[in-house]
């Protein structure tokens, strides 16, 4: 018997996890169907009569900041008075213009009048994708044949599903979220209040790895292989505490860390999770015992032990492995996205030398206004 079938036969699908994943696309795109660009900052950028088109220039004007790789969200809110004429030139010369401070700030004039919403840019369609990617991923490890091979018969599948719920669900859902939604999310008070709470790098941290450490103490694995109940308890805490793990990372910027505390917040927990994979790969054999002698329903135990050659103690050593190597990879690649992030942003010292305009003090001129009136 071929494995094809077989696997056929294990795939799962629970109805409630298909209705909260399809839940969870439609829900995403309806709600960014529903944002409108932020109100003007200043007077005179209002067109009469309000509504989603009187923000043209500012809509307009976030194109080019929005357009960004999604790993390291390069979204700021700018706090400085606006740049030169001649300074902002400069940047642009010096190829910085996407990572200086100034790019999200309300004086660019507007690029494309005709899309008053930055919904349809580069940044945007990667920003869909990955959220798509995150929800299908998600799909993947509760329903596909690694659930059913996870609960049963192989520790190896069980920690492959237990690494796209820790290390690639979460950060692909966070990149998704367009930078106005954050916006919406964060003008209420309770959420803000939550985050500066939960959104401590030391406390995010501590969360995020002592629950990966805690579900695979072997009391509380093999709890979740006997009860289901406790296995969804298990499966919705890797969710929420990984979710907590990488916001400090892929968050907007003014709530995320410096990207060289980012490196070293990655770098410990990749040596967290590497001391866990070493300490499962020689575990001695038969710390969880539900994989000794599975109950065989789907009648595929023969294939697994003879024909993959997957024996009791070859499995949880590859169980182990898949945490150390693919795992690995997956903070490695974060810390490329963090150093990258730390490049692409300005020199400080080359914006304090900057001078700024002149002729105003109390910010920015009204529109219609001289600037040396």
């Amino acid at each position: 018997m071929t494995s094809l079938p077989i696997l056929l036969t294990a795939w799962s699908w629970d109805p409630s996890v298909v209705a909260g994943c399809t839940a969870l696309l439609v829900g995403y795109f309806v709600w960014r169907r529903n944002l409108t660009p932020p109100s003007p900052p200043f007077p005179g950028s209002q067109r009469k009569g309000g509504g989603p088109t009187g923000g043209v220039g500012v809509g307009a004007g976030l194109v080019p900041a929005l357009a960004t790789p999604p790993v390291g969200i390069a979204y700021r809110h700018a706090t400085l008075p606006p740049p030169s004429i001649g300074n902002r030139g400069r940047c642009c010369r010096q190829g910085r213009h996407k990572a200086s401070p100034y790019t999200h700030a309300p004086y660019l004039p507007a690029t494309h009048p005709s899309e008053p919403f930055p919904g349809k840019g580069r940044a945007e369609r990667w920003r869909s994708l990955s959220f798509i990617m995150g929800v299908l991923t998600l799909l993947l490890a509760l329903v596909s044949p690694l659930d059913t091979l996870g609960d049963t018969y192989l520790f190896s599948a069980h920690m492959a599903q237990h690494l796209l719920l820790v290390l690639v669900v979460p950060p692909l859902l966070l990149l998704g979220i367009p930078p106005l939604l954050w916006d919406r999310l964060f003008a209420n008070r309770l959420v803000t209040r939550v985050e500066r709470m939960v959104g401590q790098p030391p406390l995010s941290w501590v969360v995020g790895v002592a629950t990966v450490w805690l579900w695979h103490a072997p009391a509380l694995y093999n709890a979740t292989l006997r009860s289901e109940g406790i296995h969804v308890v298990e499966h919705v805490s890797f969710l929420v505490s990984a979710t907590i793990f990488w916001w400090p990372v892929v968050a907007p910027t003014r709530h995320a860390l410096a990207p060289w505390r980012a490196v070293a917040y990655l770098a410990l927990g990749a040596f967290a999770n590497t001391i866990l994979a070493i300490v499962l790969t020689f575990a001695p054999v038969g710390i969880y015992p539900a994989y000794l002698e599975p109950v065989d329903r789907l009648g595929i135990l023969p294939l697994l032990r003879q024909g993959w050659r997957l024996s009791p103690q070859a499995d949880q050593q590859l169980g182990g492995v898949l945490m150390w190597i693919p795992g690995g990879w997956v903070y490695l690649l974060a810390i490329v996205g963090s150093v990258a992030r730390w490049y692409s942003e300005p020199d400080d010292d080359a914006l304090e030398t900057d001078q700024p305009l002149t002729g105003f003090e109390g910010g920015a001129p009204a529109l219609g206004e001289h600037p040396g009136r």
